[in-house]
């Protein structure tokens, strides 16, 4: 039982995607057994990117989440146990910023 708990777990987070071109971003959700659950935004609709590492364990090992607001009715996309969020979030806002039109007063 724990080994398939163990299985799960590693397919769940190694099968979970975030795909970030200049034009868009899709995050891919696979859940047990075979379901996928796709969310996908232009990077001009991207408002908000935040990260956060919670914790000794996650400070020790550089990992955490990934929050990415986004504008309408789009689904908001998160990121869980991220290898480095901070790197995530800094690719993204530069992206957002050269690619979605952004000017420095914005939040993102």
């Amino acid at each position: 039982l724990l080994f398939l708990y163990s299985l799960q777990s590693a397919i769940l987070w190694f099968f979970n995607v975030l795909i970030v071109t200049n034009q868009r971003l899709v995050d891919l959700d696979v859940t047990w057994p075979f379901r996928r659950f796709v969310t996908e935004t232009r990077i001009s609709q991207v408002q908000d990117v935040s990260f956060s590492q919670g914790g000794f364990v996650s400070s020790i090992f550089n990992y955490g989440g990934v929050y990415i607001q986004t504008a309408g009715v789009e689904q908001n996309i998160e990121l869980s146990k991220a290898p480095n969020p901070a790197l995530i979030h800094d690719k993204i806002t530069d992206l957002v910023h050269q690619y979605g039109g952004l000017d420095d007063d914005n939040n993102v």
